[in-house]
């Protein structure tokens, strides 16, 4: 008789899963990562904990309110596409940083529309899922 664990155990989560699991870490750590810099940048820039405040509360919103509409964009639309765009976007928009040695309020611009890939791409992510491991091994999959 064959162990139920062997069915719903980590090892038996699909190539596809963890590929994905993969790429969202990698691509996680260098967005936060480029958001540790850019709060160093703004602090060491105007020495200003308020403006630092002020460029967290533009990454928050923004996720907050995205919610239920990149739900609704994920379900619509093709998750793997739209996982793809808005991790380009976001790159791309990490990447415009580097000319924004003159003024700070581009930045603001910036993380705002971060914040707003940020949210479509977890969302996307979270709802391909259950797509790729199957509803047998989604609680492996999300723990």
């Amino acid at each position: 008789m064959e162990s139920p664990q062997n069915n719903t155990g980590i090892k038996s989560l699909d190539k596809n899963y963890w590929l994905l699991w993969s790429a969202f870490s990698v691509s996680t750590l260098g967005t936060y990562l480029s958001l540790i810099v850019m709060n160093l940048f703004i602090y060491q820039t105007t020495k200003s904990p308020m403006l630092v405040g002020l460029f967290l509360l533009f990454r928050l919103v923004p996720a907050f309110f995205m919610g239920n509409v990149a739900g609704v964009l994920a379900d619509t639309f093709d998750r793997r596409k739209l996982i793809i765009t808005a991790d380009l976007v976001r790159a791309v928009l990490i990447f415009l940083v580097i000319f924004l040695r003159e003024s700070l309020y581009p930045l603001y611009i910036i993380i705002t529309l971060i914040a707003i890939c940020d949210r479509l791409y977890q969302s996307a992510m979270g709802g391909s899922i259950p797509n790729i491991v199957g509803k047998e091994k989604l609680v492996t999959a999300n723990a």
